[in-house]
């Protein structure tokens, strides 16, 4: 991390003390002279010395750390649900059925991310400036009601394209009612996704993360209930309805119990819609972008073809779990500091964002590529074995995605929200040209090459849009910290030996050992940060 922000400095005490790290905020906003009180004293940063062990940390990035912590069991609970349910299907379901599965549950998040009007965004990156202006309320209910009639307008559209959206895609009839049922849960999605919003935006994120819990496991309990009295894909279909509209139920009432409900006047939404609508097309540009290569697939190699990538590719996607918990968070905390004008803390929440994932995105590609084989035949079996380069490229693909989102964030916070869909929109160009090209003539594993390229140009173009405004910069440090340890983990993994799940389990652990030693005698962990972690958990007994 960079010297400004918040940074450490060693100072000299006027009684000759010995040096003593001391915390000192130097944004943009805090470089006054200013006292903290901690544990019943007052420290003044800038004209004492104290031990590093009693200076009080930072609030905002205290919260914003133990606020990480709660959602990475929520973000667990997702991932979770969604590899519990990946062997249930994939073994319960033959393979044309699963691929029919995954681009019927693709469209569907589309439809709902239309349904919303990016209202989602415009609740995240206005929710601080609409509780200074006492209007929380009236803007809260008013994206809901807008949001909740364009998914119902959105549901009422798609039923009767049902059967010819089920003839170009899927190839068959037979998924005519799964479509339109499915079609059912856009209201639903729409509704309790921007609901959560508001929870993430107002950083009620216990909140939002027992949400997200309570649907995840419902979701899987229930699912695997009704699939064993013969349910089939209908009992998932019915556990996603149940608990969406569980969760929308039990968030309106919260809503209602935190006086976030009332009477709209839809005063906002014309400011929201201009903030908004111009992220309108993100929704299909990151679908083309996620799953438009199994589209493609589909028409070239049969939905066999899209079910097996499809399998590959969710492995690689588990990489994305070392970024997710961060986004949680990371958002709303930029607004907040964001309106506050305390830009030395976004610069420092951007790179703590990025050290912590990838920290854990490198080593956990490498893991991924190196036992895809075992994965893959656990979670599935083996007719959906593919190359382990599928995993490799679409996990990176995956990193460099979301490390673009955290450079993008910064055009939501300067409204620049014209830029974002001229970007993915050439990026899902791309893409499409790309895989039109290779898929008929190289073979569907080739998809996994173009997805890299998508995603490595998607943050090459983030990245050169947001170097103007000196607040968003890669950490290159981290970067090649974690490179080299993931080279020691390989290494260790490889002489091991992976033929049983006795020497696997012994050659991970022994990888993981090596990677924390390597990134330990890099110099990766600092003094601030042991300190840190110390005051997080330390938070709620002071």
């Amino acid at each position: 991390m960079g010297s400004e922000g918040i940074a450490w400095r060693a100072q000299e005490c006027t009684d000759a003390a010995p040096r003593l790290a001391v915390w000192r905020n130097s944004g943009v906003a805090n470089r006054d002279v200013h006292a903290r009180r901690s544990h019943g004293r007052t420290y003044e940063h800038e004209h004492r010395c104290v031990p590093a062990s009693l200076v009080a940390m930072n609030a905002h990035f205290v919260r914003f750390s133990r606020h990480t912590l709660v959602a990475v069991l929520a973000t667990g609970s997702i991932y979770a649900r969604n590899i519990i349910l990946l062997p249930v299907l994939t073994r319960s379901l033959s393979q044309a059925d699963y691929g029919a599965w995954v681009q019927v549950v693709g469209l569907v998040d589309l439809l709902s991310n239309l349904a919303c009007l990016g209202l989602g965004a415009a609740l995240v990156r206005f929710v601080p400036r609409s509780r200074k202006a006492h209007t929380l309320a009236d803007d809260v209910t008013s994206g809901l009601v807008v949001g909740l009639a364009a998914g119902s307008a959105m549901a009422l559209l798609m039923l009767p394209v049902a059967p010819r959206l089920a003839g170009l895609f899927l190839r068959s009839d037979h998924y005519v009612p799964l479509l339109r049922v499915m079609v059912l849960a856009v209201p639903f999605g729409t509704l309790a996704s921007l609901m959560l919003v508001y929870f993430k935006g107002s950083r009620k994120i216990l909140t939002y993360s027992v949400l997200l819990i309570l649907e995840a496991w419902g979701v899987v309990a229930l699912a695997l209930a009704l699939i064993q009295r013969g349910w089939g894909v209908y009992g998932v279909v019915a556990s996603l309805l149940l608990f969406k509209g569980l969760v929308c139920a039990t968030a309106a009432f919260l809503l209602w119990r935190q006086r976030c409900l009332a009477m709209p006047s839809f005063t906002a939404i014309p400011g929201f819609l201009r903030y908004s609508l111009p992220l309108l097309p993100l929704g299909v540009f990151q679908m083309i972008n996620n799953v438009g290569d199994r589209y493609i697939i589909s028409l070239y190699w049969e939905p066999q073809a899209a079910g097996v990538y499809a399998v590959s590719y969710a492995v690689g996607s588990l990489v994305g779990l070392a970024f997710a918990p961060v986004f949680y968070v990371l958002g709303p905390a930029l607004a907040e500091a964001w309106e506050d004008q305390r830009e030395g803390d976004i610069r420092e929440y951007f790179r703590y964002a990025q050290k912590y994932s990838l920290l854990l995105a490198l080593p956990a590609t490498a893991v991924l590529a190196l036992f895809h084989t075992p994965i893959i035949t656990l979670l599935s079996t083996s007719r959906y074995l593919a190359s382990p380069y599928v995993v490799i490229c679409v996990a990176l693909g995956i990193m460099l995605m979301n490390v673009s989102a955290m450079a993008e964030i910064l055009l939501h916070l300067q409204e620049r929200t014209r830029v974002i869909p001229v970007i993915l929109g050439s990026c899902a160009m791309v893409n499409i040209i790309a895989n039109l090209l290779i898929i008929p003539r190289w073979g569907y594993y080739w998809a996994a090459v173009t997805t890299l390229a998508t995603y490595g140009l998607q943050f090459l173009l983030t990245c050169l849009r947001v170097r103007s405004a000196n607040l968003f910069s890669l950490n290159t440090g981290c970067l090649i910290q974690s490179g080299l340890a993931t080279l020691c983990l390989i290494l260790v993994v490889r002489l091991s030996g992976t033929e049983t799940w006795v020497p696997m389990v012994r050659s991970l652990l022994s990888g993981g050992v090596s990677y924390v030693v390597a990134l330990y005698l890099l110099g990766s962990f600092e003094q601030r940060e042991w300190i840190l972690l110390r005051s997080v958990l330390n938070h709620g007994r002071n």
